[in-house]
């Protein structure tokens, strides 16, 4: 019988611009998990690692992955920093630090 996978870091976080209720991310081995209940119901999306181009890490708390297909996903999470060096280990590289959004990007949208 095989065992549950145990996640690497788990936090509370939300979609910039969206009614989000309350979402939670957890990071496995292999890829990030982001489930949580709108004004839909309940959500959930997988995103494989292997798939991840690029994360720019903002100290304002977003993280804002962009994947191999084109599409960025932007969240707001609880402990940023720890996911940053999370991130940094499970994808084995260094994450785009940034000081602040950009000026044409409100906190209210994806970046």
């Amino acid at each position: 019988m095989k065992t549950p996978e145990q996640a690497r870091i788990t936090s509370w976080f939300r979609y910039p611009g969206r009614r989000w209720f309350i979402g939670r991310a957890r990071l496995y081995a292999d890829h990030l998990a982001l489930a949580g209940w709108s004004w839909r119901g309940r959500e959930a999306q997988r995103i494989p690692l292997r798939d991840v181009d690029e994360v720019k890490w903002y100290r304002t708390g977003r993280l804002v992955l962009r994947l191999r297909d084109g599409h960025a996903v932007s969240i707001e999470i609880d402990g940023s920093g720890l996911w940053k060096f999370a991130l940094e280990e499970a994808l084995g590289r260094r994450l785009t630090v940034c000081e602040q959004l950009p000026e044409h990007v409100s906190r209210a949208s994806a970046a």
